[in-house]
C-alpha cells in the first residue's frame, strides 16, 4: 500500500467505518421472516453476476426497501 496524508488516512477511516456502520444496521433488519425472504428475493435477482460484489448491491439497494 502507498503511503497516505494523515489527511487522506483518517478520511478512509471514516468511510470505512460509516460503511461498517450501515452494513450492521442494514443486517440487523433482518429480524423477521418476512425481511430475510424479502432479502434473498433481491439476492436472487443478480444470480448471473459476482458474489464477491453482491453485498454491496444488497445494502444500497435494501435501504431503498
Amino acid at each position: 500500500m502507498r503511503h497516505q496524508t494523515p489527511e487522506a488516512q483518517q478520511a478512509r477511516e471514516a468511510k470505512l467505518d460509516a460503511l461498517h456502520t450501515k452494513l450492521t444496521e442494514s443486517v440487523s433488519t433482518l429480524v423477521s421472516g418476512d425481511d430475510w425472504r424479502r432479502a434473498l428475493e433481491f439476492s436472487a435477482r443478480f444470480r448471473s453476476r459476482s458474489t464477491g460484489r453482491r453485498g454491496v448491491f444488497e445494502v444500497r439497494e435494501w435501504s431503498a426497501l
